[in-house]
């Protein structure tokens, strides 16, 4: 009676961890990516999102969309996905191509499955090993995770090993279309954050911003322009939202602070600042970055 008592107890802490599958494919559901230059802090914030759906060979597909954000209302179509009901996610490039494996979140620890590359420069082939299999707790949400490491065949035809970590119902932690770290040369990819109808369900633990943007970035930096003379210092916006302005000295010390409009310009007379070499900081929700400019 006692070991029957112990089993139902046993069987009922099991039932408790087994998951309803969490699907990719979710009305309003969204990424924010970082990628980044390896050599050199250049970074800027990739967006995806759902489109329409599409009917292929009898089996349907939701279209994926891709915009940067720093132009956020030009959207692409960087391909299709499919769920197949079993925790498989299917990839492919356009309608007329083919379909491949980009994520099996059915596998247990110790399996080994071979992802082929997804195209448009996202992923590469690899065979993938499930190292453990955990659940974890995102926003609120037990999810399972599945971590796993890839012998990867990079675009320079090179193979090495890399890590990643899958997360059910949101994709890799290096991106949704970066199922492993492809050692691109150049560039590497992060996830920041992942939101469903704009509430996070993931949100990058070593960051506090959806959003990522280098100090150089020279795009940027075209859209709010800081310009000096003789007397004064102007602040131009061509941006498209207000945008934040702060100026401090090298040591920290804030000197002023206030917003401009979108195209609009607010100039300061330097005869009210510290004479030396300030930093301005322009931050908007999509972007910040920062200029040194000489108070004279």
């Amino acid at each position: 009676m006692i070991k029957k008592i112990i089993f139902s107890l046993l069987t009922l802490g099991c039932a408790m961890h087994v998951l309803a599958q969490q699907p990719i494919i979710e009305a309003n559901k969204t990424w924010n990516i970082a990628q980044c230059a390896s050599l050199g802090d250049v970074c800027t914030t990739n967006c995806y999102k759902f489109g329409g759906t599409v009917e292929v060979g009898g089996k349907n597909y939701t279209e994926l969309l891709f915009s940067v954000i720093t132009k956020p209302t030009e959207w692409s179509s960087v391909g299709f996905l499919r769920e197949d009901g079993t925790g498989k996610v299917f990839y492919r490039l356009n309608t007329s191509s083919g379909e491949v494996l980009l994520y099996d979140f059915s596998l247990t620890a110790g399996n080994v499955v071979e992802l082929p590359s997804v195209g448009s420069g996202q992923c590469c082939s690899s065979t993938t090993t499930v190292d453990s299999v955990k659940v974890i707790n995102y926003q609120g949400v037990d999810r399972k995770t599945l971590y796993v490491s890839s012998k990867n065949l990079n675009s320079q035809g090179d193979y090495g090993k890399t890590f990643s970590v899958w997360i059910e119902g949101v994709g890799s932690k290096l991106g949704l279309l970066q199922p492993t770290d492809c050692l691109y040369t150049g560039s590497y990819f992060y996830l920041l954050c992942s939101s469903v109808a704009d509430q996070l369900i993931y949100q990058r633990s070593q960051t506090s911003s959806c959003t990522i943007t280098s100090v150089n970035n020279e795009d940027l930096q075209r859209e709010v322009v800081i310009s000096s003379n003789a007397g004064n210092l102007a602040i131009t916006n061509n941006s498209y939202e207000p945008v934040s302005v702060a100026l401090y000295t090298t040591d920290g010390k804030l000197q002023c602070n206030f917003s401009v409009l979108q195209g609009a310009s607010e100039s300061i007379s330097k005869s009210s600042l510290v004479s030396g070499i300030g930093i301005v900081s322009v931050t908007s929700t999509r972007f910040a970055f920062s200029k040194k400019v000489m108070i004279e």
